[in-house]
């Protein structure tokens, strides 16, 4: 997809549809919400610090520059529609809860087989916050006010990755952390196809981390400063996209399965 000068891009907030537009030489992003204008400008240096409505400018500064360089397309109305059960990419950023810290869901990311944002929602764990990990999960306090019930968010995840193949990057983390089991056959995980590590020119032993896959595979930087689920999914997404058609042939062949064994996922029972 070649850049334009301007681009529109429909995503849903709070059960409302939002519709941003962006100027591709400018780091602005305008909002339009229920046919008014929100808009706002944005620094430099951080898009998440707004001039007003900074409560809906969620955006980081790479996921911006990613927009205006076409990386961002528009949400895809017809995914329920489709007879064809297109693969679809899966993230989620997480929080530390209770006096131990332990991972709880705090943002979920969906995106389609084209990079489309299909899902992408901020959850309440069920504990209360002790570390919001803002470093690396790009959560703040302020994404709590409007967030929905993990209940909310794995009904809905769960509904729309059934019979799917899902893809990701170390999805045994997501998986876990939405309490879902997800068949193996139908998993495409970035972190585990060795064949996707000689493409980079990575060791067959080594594990490369998604932004050092995605820098070496597709030339953008990406968690520049804070990790963005949306971000990660769609980047896992076109690195699954890269070598999709040879993949899909080895999972056929007779060492398709061996880096997706069953027992590479760990033991949970499913709610």
């Amino acid at each position: 997809m070649e850049p334009s000068d301007s681009k529109e891009f429909i995503w849903k907030k709070n059960g409302k549809s939002v519709r941003r537009r962006t100027d591709m030489s400018k780091l602005n992003v305008c909002v339009e919400q229920d046919g008014g204008d929100v808009g706002w400008s944005c620094d430099t240096n951080s898009i998440s610090s707004c001039s007003s409505n900074d409560s809906l400018c969620t955006e980081t500064k790479s996921e911006a520059d990613n927009l205006r360089n076409s990386r961002i397309a528009t949400t895809n109305r017809n995914f329920n529609k489709s007879k064809t059960l297109s693969p679809v990419g899966l993230d989620c950023e997480m929080v530390g809860v209770g006096d131990e810290k332990s991972s709880a869901l705090a943002r979920c990311s969906v995106v389609s087989h084209e990079g489309d944002v299909l899902y992408d929602v901020y959850v309440k764990p069920d504990k209360p916050i002790t570390d919001y990990r803002t470093q690396w999960s790009g959560i703040r306090p302020k994404h709590m006010n409007n967030a929905i019930s993990f209940r909310s968010a794995r009904k809905k995840v769960k509904r729309m990755i059934k019979k799917r193949i899902l893809v990701g990057h170390a999805l045994q983390f997501d998986l876990k952390v939405l309490k879902l089991i997800h068949p193996s056959d139908l998993i495409r995980d970035t972190s585990k196809h060795i064949p996707l590590r000689a493409l980079a020119g990575f060791p067959r032993n080594s594990t490369p981390s998604l932004k050092r896959l995605t820098r070496q595979l597709l030339k953008w930087d990406i968690q520049v400063n804070e990790h963005s689920s949306v971000e990660d999914a769609r980047a896992a997404m076109f690195l699954y996209r890269k070598c999709e058609s040879q993949w899909e042939k080895d999972r056929k062949g007779k060492g398709g399965q061996s880096y997706l064994e069953d027992a590479y996922w760990p033991n949970w029972t499913e709610l």
